[in-house]
């Protein structure tokens, strides 16, 4: 299984809106505890904040309540609150951006529906995953089959799977209501996609 942008692009404009911003906050969930991991390590950022802002998310699912002028507000405080790689050296910079910079799409998503949103947080959850897996290895860049290891990685593989899996139970599930989102939300929140 391969990151394709444009097929992925395919699969989610299948999906409503409500279910889009789940398939988001899916990835994010995945990505949040990496930056929680940031914090410890490095003693900046704010863990709660980002916690929040995707809780507010979940609840817009559920309640489509949340005025423009409070996600603004939330975008910006994700801006403020993700790392810039340059004023950290610890491997968990990328993966605090990864988190920071896709709950602040999935925001953005939030405002303006854009699809394009979506395709970079699952980028950025397959990115956070390659990175661990280059230094976990140890890799060399130069070798001849460098980007196939990769992909073939087990980590790598599953969470492509969980990607297309969470797509395939959206666009199946028929009885879309608080009740599942909660379900769905319950088995992923608090689980990173590398091994912190």
């Amino acid at each position: 299984m391969q990151f394709h942008s444009e097929v992925l692009s395919d699969k989610l404009e299948e999906l409503s809106k409500e279910k889009k911003i789940v398939f988001g906050a899916s990835c994010c969930e995945r990505l949040l505890p990496n930056y929680k991991k940031f914090v410890e390590v490095e003693k900046w950022g704010d863990f709660e904040s980002l916690r929040s802002a995707l809780n507010e998310i979940w609840k817009h699912v559920v309640e489509s309540k949340m005025p423009q002028q409070k996600i603004s507000g939330l975008i910006d405080k994700c801006d403020k609150i993700t790392p810039d790689a340059e004023d950290f050296s610890s491997i968990y910079t990328s993966f605090a951006i990864d988190a920071g910079g896709a709950i602040y799409e999935l925001l953005q998503y939030c405002l303006d529906g854009k699809t394009e949103y979506l395709v970079d947080i699952a980028r950025f959850a397959r990115d956070t995953v390659d990175m661990y897996i280059q230094e976990r290895d140890d890799m060399d860049y130069n070798l001849p089959d460098f980007e196939e290891q990769i992909v073939n990685d087990e980590l790598m593989q599953k969470e492509l799977k969980k990607q297309f899996d969470d797509l395939e139970v959206l666009k199946n599930q028929k009885i879309f209501d608080e009740s599942f989102i909660h379900t769905f939300r319950s088995s992923i929140e608090g689980k990173s996609n590398i091994e912190l």
